[in-house]
């Protein structure tokens, strides 16, 4: 109740909530889940296998027949991968969070180039359309290759070969990128993918050994340096100092 009288004003909704039904119909306008739309450009990992103790952060090894360990070149640390024997192994990250625009970028090297395998396997294991899996980048022997074919570099002794996928889920597109340079896009295979939960370095056959550095993993639609400002989830290491520990450098706990 007013203690005076005065104009009032209404609004009729109706008019209001037809131009908005409209536009969502139409598809005019995207809603996007506050987990996929937060944070676009956060690191999930940044491996570059020299701080002792975290070489395998995150990392599962399935060795069966072949040797993987930590390798050394002039106090450079490396993820080294030795298979002479008919069997298959993989190195696999497991991802839990969602983002529709990530790069995954590693440096890859060989001393004996003579492995097959599948670098950055890419598995969706929520769609529900059931598991979904993306081979991004071929290796055969010294070649690695794209979706497609083109050339991403060769493997030789001394030098390594940065390799960097950026994938946009929601245009169902991968475009790669060799040492910086950006070399071709290409359509992702299977338009069900939604998400990247688990990312593999696949060897399925040949005998010889890979060379891995600066295993890295962000939020972003190119390749970028992400040593400098390094965000840590807390939950995933609990305390401050065991993510300083691990990056060696001033970082935001959130």
């Amino acid at each position: 109740v007013e203690p005076l009288t005065s104009d009032q004003w209404f609004v009729k909704m109706k008019p209001l909530a037809e131009e908005a039904i409209r536009v969502v119909n139409d598809k005019e306008v995207e809603f996007v889940s506050e987990l996929e739309n937060a944070d676009p450009n956060r690191i999930l990992l940044n491996n570059t296998f020299d701080e002792e103790g975290m070489e395998y952060y995150g990392l599962t090894l399935v060795k069966k027949n072949a040797s993987i360990g930590i390798g050394e070149d002039n106090g450079n640390h490396y993820l080294d991968i030795s298979k002479y024997a008919d069997d298959d192994c993989y190195i696999e990250y497991q991802n839990s969070e969602t983002i529709k625009k990530m790069v995954i970028e590693a440096d890859f090297g060989s001393d004996d180039p003579g492995l097959g395998g599948m670098m950055f396997y890419i598995r969706d294991s929520v769609t529900n359309t059931g598991q979904v899996n993306e081979t991004l980048v071929g290796l055969s022997g010294e070649n690695l290759s794209a979706k497609g074919g083109a050339s991403l570099g060769k493997l030789k002794k001394g030098n390594f070969v940065n390799i960097a996928c950026a994938i946009d889920i929601s245009k169902n597109k991968v475009s790669y990128y060799s040492n910086g340079e950006f070399i071709d896009s290409a359509a992702l295979s299977n338009n069900n993918l939604r998400a990247v939960n688990n990312i593999r370095f696949y060897i399925s056959g040949g005998q010889g050994n890979l060379k891995i550095d600066n295993f890295r993993i962000y939020g972003g639609t190119e390749p970028r340096d992400i040593t400098k400002d390094v965000i840590i989830r807390k939950s995933v290491f609990g305390e401050d100092d065991a993510a300083k520990k691990y990056l060696g450098k001033t970082i935001n706990a959130v």
